[in-house]
């Protein structure tokens, strides 16, 4: 008796056997299976009503949070809020109001006032033996004390060392890439089909400064092998009126490059 009770309780009706009338004559049992019919059919119609009830009022208490939560300061969570207007200067226009960001989005960024340039900062360096010019933005010797400029399209200025001109008591260093197969900032100082370079001492190097330009000419050629650039001793000396351009130097044929290439000049009194 308590499994047809358990069962009912979770909404499955035994089968005919476990009742005990599996051998009853169908005509005998038909009136008290009607009787059950009808009563599960009623109790059935009502919890559906009372379900029914209770999906409304939760849709109206649904529908009344989200009114509730549109008109509260801020909305629903991706509404955008309001953007301020930032009161502009007497004689300027006033700023258009900010857009909104699609969710997901990345923030725009903001703008990094420029920092001024030092004394003696090369700003554009020039050889006009052949043509080449590039502009010089600054960088610093990074922790690990590998010198990698940042893109292939600038030459750097190593800050850590010595500034262009007369007042400068430390070697100048500027240093930048070359790719045989793409644009870098000295290629054109190489004649990669011949694996040699296009620049000879005597060549004059013109290195622009928040000063003015100042005047080098080169004095000398040199390639060190990468792994050991840094006992160069030469390369390293405190010289002041001195510049160094340093890049990889490119070997035809496509071979890895190996090597650093290292244009001396002296500052032109």
């Amino acid at each position: 008796m308590s499994a047809p009770a358990l069962r009912r309780r979770t909404w499955i009706a035994p089968p005919a056997r476990e009742r005990g009338d599996e051998r009853a004559d169908p005509e005998q049992r038909a009136p008290g299976r009607h009787r059950g019919h009808r009563a599960w059919s009623g109790r059935r119609a009502r919890w559906s009503a009372w379900a029914g009830l209770a999906l409304a009022i939760a849709s109206l208490v649904a529908v009344a949070v989200l009114v509730v939560a549109a008109l509260a300061p801020g909305g629903v969570t991706g509404v955008p809020r309001a953007q301020s207007v930032i009161e502009p200067e007497p004689g300027q226009p006033a700023p258009a109001p900010a857009q909104p960001q699609p969710a997901g989005a990345p923030a725009p960024h903001r703008a990094v006032a420029p920092v001024p340039p030092v004394a003696g900062q090369p700003l554009r360096v020039r050889i006009p033996a052949i043509g080449f010019t590039a502009t010089v933005v600054s960088m610093r010797v990074p922790a690990n004390a590998s010198i990698d400029p940042p893109t292939p399209g600038s030459a750097y200025w190593i800050a850590n060392y010595g500034t262009a001109g007369p007042a400068s008591d430390n070697t100048v260093y500027i240093a930048g890439h070359t790719y045989r197969g793409g644009h870098a900032v000295f290629n054109d100082l190489l004649d990669v089909p011949h694996s040699a370079v296009t620049v000879h001492p005597g060549d004059v190097v013109v290195v622009t400064t928040p000063e003015g330009d100042y005047t080098y000419a080169i004095t000398d050629i040199e390639r060190y092998d990468k792994v050991a650039i840094g006992d160069a001793s030469e390369l390293w000396k405190r010289v002041p009126g001195r510049l160094a351009l340093i890049t990889c130097f490119q070997y035809n044929g496509g071979h890895e490059s190996h090597q650093n290439l290292v244009v001396y000049a002296q500052l032109k009194q």
